[in-house]
Parts: structure tokens; C-alpha cells; sequence
């Protein structure tokens, strides 16, 4: 993923301390320290969860990319909401491509996609 300089960066709801989520889908630690590099910042490097999501270690509990970028730019999952990745890439969690959705809008989403790739 490139660099933005428009890049925007919130903290982690529930890490605000220690973290920081960008619109771009980026995670970095705002730890007290320096790094090795003099930063003073570190961006995590996320993992492919088994159903390909991206997820991130924070203070020891695993937490999905697409879940902080949502909730800290638009907000807590509204009740009997899912995240939503518009394009159907699950390793894509820019703002722009994420939202909330009822399970069924997402279901239907998710069969569209399936219904347009050739067999």
C-alpha cells in the first residue's frame, strides 16, 4: 500500500493511548519509546486471518483492520451490523471501501460478487 500524504490517522477505540488507525487501513503504535529507527511511531505489519481478513495484535488481543478503521472513523457497529468490504478484496480496509451493513445486505453483496465471476 502507497503512502498518503492526506493519509489520516485516529486512535484505536479502546487503545487510545497506545494506538493509532489511518484511512488508508494502516495501524501504527504510539508507544512511549523510540524505536530502533528513531521513530517514534511503528507500523504493524497485520496477518491473514484463516477467512482472509487482516487482523492485528493490540496489548495482546487479536482485532480485525476493517473493525478499527470503522469504528474510528464512523463510529461503534450499529446493532445487527456487519463490516462490509464494497469491493469483496477482504485485505482491503481503506475507509472508502468498508461500512456497516445489515447481514443480509452483505449477503446479498457477497452473492452478487460470486454471480459476476465467470465460471
Amino acid at each position: 500500500m502507497c503512502r498518503d500524504a492526506d493519509e489520516q490517522w485516529r486512535p484505536v477505540v479502546g487503545h487510545e493511548q497506545h494506538y493509532e488507525v489511518s484511512d488508508l487501513g494502516r495501524v501504527r503504535s504510539r508507544r512511549s519509546w523510540r524505536w530502533a529507527d528513531g521513530a517514534e511511531t511503528h507500523l504493524l505489519t497485520p496477518y491473514a486471518h484463516t477467512r482472509g481478513y487482516r487482523k492485528v495484535c493490540l496489548d495482546g488481543a487479536r482485532h480485525f483492520v476493517h473493525t478499527l478503521v470503522l469504528t474510528a472513523f464512523v463510529g461503534p457497529r450499529p446493532e445487527g451490523h456487519v463490516a462490509d468490504h464494497r469491493d469483496g478484496r477482504k485485505d482491503s480496509n481503506a475507509l472508502s471501501n468498508l461500512e456497516w451493513v445489515t447481514p443480509l445486505e452483505n449477503s446479498r453483496r457477497w452473492r452478487a460478487s460470486k454471480s459476476l465471476v465467470p465460471a
